[in-house]
Protein backbone atom coordinates (compact mmCIF):
# COMPACT_ATOMS: atom_id res chain seq x y z
CA UNK A 1 0.00 0.00 0.00
CA UNK A 2 3.00 2.34 0.59
CA UNK A 3 5.50 2.22 -2.00
CA UNK A 4 8.15 4.44 -0.76
CA UNK A 5 8.27 6.59 2.94
CA UNK A 6 11.24 8.47 3.95
CA UNK A 7 9.86 9.10 7.74
CA UNK A 8 12.46 11.91 8.90
CA UNK A 9 11.73 13.41 5.67
CA UNK A 10 7.53 13.33 6.11
CA UNK A 11 7.57 13.68 9.64
CA UNK A 12 10.92 15.39 10.96
CA UNK A 13 13.89 13.84 12.98
CA UNK A 14 12.93 11.70 16.01
CA UNK A 15 9.40 12.42 15.35
CA UNK A 16 6.64 9.63 15.39
CA UNK A 17 4.50 9.25 11.93
CA UNK A 18 1.35 8.01 12.38
CA UNK A 19 -0.19 6.35 9.46
CA UNK A 20 -3.79 4.56 9.53
CA UNK A 21 -4.58 2.24 6.59
CA UNK A 22 -7.69 0.48 6.27
CA UNK A 23 -6.70 -3.55 4.62
CA UNK A 24 -9.13 -6.69 3.88
CA UNK A 25 -7.76 -9.57 5.90
CA UNK A 26 -8.08 -12.33 3.76
CA UNK A 27 -8.44 -16.19 5.52
CA UNK A 28 -7.68 -14.47 9.18
CA UNK A 29 -4.51 -13.74 8.01
CA UNK A 30 -2.70 -10.18 7.88
CA UNK A 31 0.41 -10.42 5.91
CA UNK A 32 2.37 -7.29 6.77
CA UNK A 33 6.04 -7.14 4.78
CA UNK A 34 8.49 -3.95 5.67
CA UNK A 35 11.53 -3.55 2.27
CA UNK A 36 14.08 -1.21 3.61
CA UNK A 37 15.48 1.01 0.36
CA UNK A 38 18.24 1.90 2.19
CA UNK A 39 19.46 0.82 5.72
CA UNK A 40 17.33 -0.95 8.14
CA UNK A 41 13.51 -0.72 7.98
CA UNK A 42 12.06 0.34 11.19
CA UNK A 43 8.96 -0.17 13.15
CA UNK A 44 8.26 0.76 16.96
CA UNK A 45 4.88 -0.33 17.05
CA UNK A 46 1.91 -1.42 15.27
CA UNK A 47 -1.75 -1.18 16.10
CA UNK A 48 -4.18 -3.75 14.52
CA UNK A 49 -7.72 -3.11 15.11
CA UNK A 50 -10.83 -5.06 13.61
CA UNK A 51 -13.96 -3.06 12.49
CA UNK A 52 -17.37 -4.35 14.15
CA UNK A 53 -19.54 -6.06 11.29
CA UNK A 54 -16.98 -6.94 9.29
Amino acid sequence: MITSLDVAAEAGADTPLDKHLTVEVTDGVLDLEFVPHVGDATISAITATQIPGQ
